[in-house]
């Protein structure tokens, strides 16, 4: 099964060259389709992230995906041809995730901008408590959309001050990796970046994993 959260997944990814580049890194249009496609093929995240390391080992200053693409199609490639292992169960501390964004919006303190994700919130608690055997592709689903409001009303919760100052970092950050491409595609990127740090803003726990 294909691992769910892809934004979880492209967090991840982001947060690696991060800590590798010792500065904000925000992933080029063409960097992530290539997550997004690899994401949509399975590709365990630990073979993504082991793939950058390797990549820095010989290269410090690597920061694109792109060039770290053999190596992490290769650690996938091995990874999937060593003896299988016991089957992942599902997430089995669900509810304790649902309940900490469930806190975490509480204190955002703006019921109204969370309203929606509150709403889809409390169904998603109510199923996890009800259901023994879930459909989890179908929760997998409802995960990530509840991510992707969540991640809309952050940015919505942020005051002017705060949305101008977290799309003037977004920029630099473009700016700083000199990515290029068509306008629309770096639009995409900057609202990302933005999105994401407006999550990490209200301590906005993610519900879909990686």
């Amino acid at each position: 099964m294909k691992p769910s959260g892809l934004e979880a997944y492209l967090v991840a990814i982001e947060r690696h060259f991060s800590t590798h580049r010792g500065a904000e890194h925000v992933l080029s249009p063409r960097d992530f389709a290539l997550a997004k496609a690899w994401h949509a093929a399975g590709l365990p995240l630990a073979a993504v992230l082991a793939g950058i390391d390797r990549a820095a080992e010989r290269d410090p200053g690597v920061s694109s995906l792109l060039r770290c693409q053999r190596l992490v199609e290769g650690l996938a490639a091995a990874a999937a041809a060593a003896p299988a292992a016991a089957p992942e169960t599902p997430a089995e501390d669900l509810s304790q995730r649902l309940e900490a964004l469930q806190a975490a919006i509480g204190a955002a303190r703006q019921p109204i901008v969370f309203e929606r994700a509150a709403r889809r919130l409390s169904e998603l608690l109510d199923l996890a408590a009800v259901s023994r055997e879930p459909n989890w592709d179908y929760l997998s689903r409802k995960l990530e959309e509840l991510d992707e409001i969540v991640d809309t009303a952050a940015l919505e919760a942020l005051d002017a001050t705060e949305r101008e100052g977290v799309r003037a970092d977004a920029s630099a950050a473009l700016l700083s990796q000199k990515l290029r491409g068509r306008s629309a595609a770096l639009e995409e990127t900057r609202l990302r970046y933005m999105k994401r740090r407006a999550r990490e803003r209200f301590a906005l726990p993610r519900v879909a994993t990686g």
